[in-house]
């Protein structure tokens, strides 16, 4: 049976751990109590440098490699969708989105973070959740925080707006 507007539309939230979106993504399902995960660079690199003990706090694991196109399509196969959030896509961001559609997986650009976006993410995702008939596990990215300074902060509100009208009542 399909999830109900009511039931759980998300399982699990994963990125890569990286600093803005994907930290936002990390931080937002943690206030809302929505497990966490991903996979980040050998070393849990991120542009803070190694941060170890605040990633794996999230669930996330460390890929053989350092390198962060690998790491990229880890949390796409191993998600059932991908948000990605940035004004104008990096090149992190753009080969997230490319990796998504080279997997044939399902992909949204948020670019700006409005109340309207929030509601047609959740729209989105609620499709997406019927048409699975299951929870959702869902990959976060964009840019990193230094190429879109204040990104974190404005991801970290979207997300758990979003969250909040995804979580049963």
């Amino acid at each position: 049976m399909p999830p109900s507007r009511n039931s759980a539309v998300l399982a699990r939230v994963i990125s890569g751990g990286q600093t803005g979106a994907d930290r936002a993504g990390l931080v937002a399902a943690r206030q809302c109590g929505v497990e966490t995960g991903g996979t980040a660079p050998r070393g849990f690199r991120t542009e803070r440098g190694t941060e170890p003990e605040l990633l794996r706090s999230f669930g996330l694991v460390e890929h053989a490699s350092r390198h962060y196109p690998a790491r990229t399509t880890a949390n796409v196969e191993n998600s059932d969708a991908t948000l990605i959030i940035g004004a104008r896509l990096d090149a992190g961001s753009s080969l997230t989105e490319a990796t998504c559609r080279r997997l044939g997986r399902p992909v949204r650009v948020v670019a700006e973070t409005s109340a309207a976006e929030v509601e047609a993410a959740a729209s989105w995702l609620r499709g997406l959740a019927a048409a699975q008939g299951r929870a959702l596990v869902l990959n976060v990215a964009g840019n990193r925080e230094s190429h879109e300074p204040g990104l974190e902060a404005r991801a970290t509100e979207f997300m758990a707006d979003l969250l909040r009208r995804l979580i049963p009542s």
